[in-house]
Protein backbone atom coordinates (compact mmCIF):
# COMPACT_ATOMS: atom_id res chain seq x y z
CA UNK A 1 0.00 0.00 0.00
CA UNK A 2 1.08 3.23 -0.69
CA UNK A 3 1.95 5.80 2.05
CA UNK A 4 0.30 9.12 2.14
CA UNK A 5 2.81 12.09 0.91
CA UNK A 6 2.47 14.61 3.53
CA UNK A 7 3.09 17.90 1.93
CA UNK A 8 4.56 21.09 4.33
CA UNK A 9 7.15 23.73 3.59
CA UNK A 10 11.08 23.36 5.08
CA UNK A 11 10.46 25.25 7.85
CA UNK A 12 7.33 22.55 8.83
CA UNK A 13 10.73 19.89 7.57
CA UNK A 14 12.63 21.57 10.53
CA UNK A 15 10.12 22.08 13.22
CA UNK A 16 9.80 18.16 13.02
CA UNK A 17 13.36 18.12 14.25
CA UNK A 18 14.60 15.72 11.86
CA UNK A 19 17.97 14.95 11.21
CA UNK A 20 20.04 13.52 8.20
CA UNK A 21 20.66 9.52 8.93
CA UNK A 22 24.31 9.76 6.99
CA UNK A 23 25.74 12.70 5.75
CA UNK A 24 24.43 14.58 3.48
CA UNK A 25 23.39 12.75 -0.05
CA UNK A 26 23.94 9.62 1.74
CA UNK A 27 21.15 7.84 1.29
CA UNK A 28 19.78 10.17 -1.44
CA UNK A 29 19.07 7.28 -3.98
CA UNK A 30 16.46 5.52 -1.69
CA UNK A 31 14.88 8.41 -0.21
CA UNK A 32 14.27 9.18 -4.54
CA UNK A 33 13.29 5.29 -5.21
CA UNK A 34 10.60 6.06 -2.14
CA UNK A 35 9.77 9.17 -3.54
CA UNK A 36 9.60 8.84 -7.02
CA UNK A 37 5.98 7.74 -7.79
CA UNK A 38 4.57 10.73 -6.60
CA UNK A 39 5.51 13.38 -8.91
CA UNK A 40 7.65 15.65 -6.84
CA UNK A 41 8.57 19.09 -8.98
CA UNK A 42 12.43 18.27 -10.24
CA UNK A 43 13.58 21.95 -9.60
CA UNK A 44 17.48 23.07 -9.94
CA UNK A 45 17.83 22.97 -6.15
CA UNK A 46 15.49 19.95 -4.76
CA UNK A 47 17.51 16.94 -3.03
CA UNK A 48 16.01 14.03 -1.00
CA UNK A 49 17.33 11.94 1.60
CA UNK A 50 16.36 9.55 4.47
CA UNK A 51 16.05 11.22 7.99
CA UNK A 52 15.10 10.41 11.58
CA UNK A 53 13.45 12.23 14.21
CA UNK A 54 13.96 11.73 18.12
CA UNK A 55 11.81 8.84 18.48
CA UNK A 56 14.01 6.85 16.02
CA UNK A 57 11.57 6.75 12.88
CA UNK A 58 12.51 7.29 9.97
CA UNK A 59 11.58 9.38 6.82
CA UNK A 60 12.30 10.36 3.16
CA UNK A 61 12.20 13.47 2.72
CA UNK A 62 12.16 16.01 -0.29
CA UNK A 63 12.61 19.43 -0.57
CA UNK A 64 12.80 22.11 -3.58
CA UNK A 65 15.91 23.88 -2.34
CA UNK A 66 17.83 23.71 1.39
CA UNK A 67 16.30 23.31 4.98
CA UNK A 68 17.64 26.94 5.23
CA UNK A 69 15.13 28.80 3.50
CA UNK A 70 12.13 29.30 4.93
CA UNK A 71 8.73 28.36 3.57
CA UNK A 72 10.13 26.24 0.38
CA UNK A 73 8.07 23.29 -0.52
CA UNK A 74 8.50 20.33 0.81
CA UNK A 75 7.61 16.86 1.77
CA UNK A 76 8.20 13.46 3.54
CA UNK A 77 6.79 9.92 4.12
CA UNK A 78 6.98 8.13 7.40
CA UNK A 79 9.51 4.65 6.38
CA UNK A 80 7.80 1.56 7.66
CA UNK A 81 10.12 -0.56 9.47
CA UNK A 82 8.74 -3.86 7.64
CA UNK A 83 9.57 -2.22 4.97
CA UNK A 84 12.75 -1.20 5.15
CA UNK A 85 14.67 -3.27 7.80
CA UNK A 86 17.74 -2.15 6.30
CA UNK A 87 17.82 1.78 6.49
CA UNK A 88 16.20 0.91 10.32
CA UNK A 89 19.69 -0.89 10.55
CA UNK A 90 21.99 1.95 9.81
CA UNK A 91 19.65 4.02 12.33
CA UNK A 92 20.01 1.58 15.19
CA UNK A 93 24.00 0.83 14.31
CA UNK A 94 24.58 4.81 14.28
CA UNK A 95 22.99 5.34 17.76
CA UNK A 96 25.26 2.20 19.01
CA UNK A 97 28.37 4.19 17.31
CA UNK A 98 27.40 7.21 19.10
CA UNK A 99 26.89 5.98 22.07
CA UNK A 100 30.31 3.73 22.11
CA UNK A 101 31.86 7.39 21.10
CA UNK A 102 30.05 9.21 24.41
CA UNK A 103 31.51 6.19 26.24
CA UNK A 104 34.82 6.72 24.81
CA UNK A 105 34.70 10.40 25.57
CA UNK A 106 33.31 9.92 28.98
CA UNK A 107 36.38 7.87 29.38
CA UNK A 108 39.43 10.15 28.87
CA UNK A 109 37.27 13.37 30.79
CA UNK A 110 37.69 10.99 33.37
CA UNK A 111 41.14 10.14 32.70
CA UNK A 112 42.16 13.68 32.20
CA UNK A 113 40.66 14.88 35.59
CA UNK A 114 42.61 11.96 37.65
CA UNK A 115 45.21 13.21 35.85
CA UNK A 116 45.00 17.27 36.71
CA UNK A 117 43.89 15.63 40.45
CA UNK A 118 47.18 14.15 40.53
CA UNK A 119 49.03 16.91 39.60
CA UNK A 120 47.24 19.36 42.12
CA UNK A 121 47.84 16.85 44.80
CA UNK A 122 52.05 16.80 43.68
CA UNK A 123 52.01 20.85 43.92
CA UNK A 124 50.22 20.95 47.31
CA UNK A 125 52.84 18.38 48.60
CA UNK A 126 55.59 20.92 46.67
CA UNK A 127 54.10 23.90 48.13
CA UNK A 128 53.51 22.13 51.83
CA UNK A 129 56.85 20.65 51.81
CA UNK A 130 56.02 17.30 51.91
CA UNK A 131 57.74 16.55 48.72
CA UNK A 132 60.59 18.00 47.40
CA UNK A 133 60.40 19.88 43.88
Amino acid sequence: MKKALIKTSTSGIRSLGLRLLGYGGEYATEAWEVLGGYNLPDTPNAWADIMVDNEGKLYAVWSEDALSCDYCDAAYIELDRQEYPGLYEVMRSNIEEKKDLEQERYERQLEYEEREAEKARILREIESGEREY
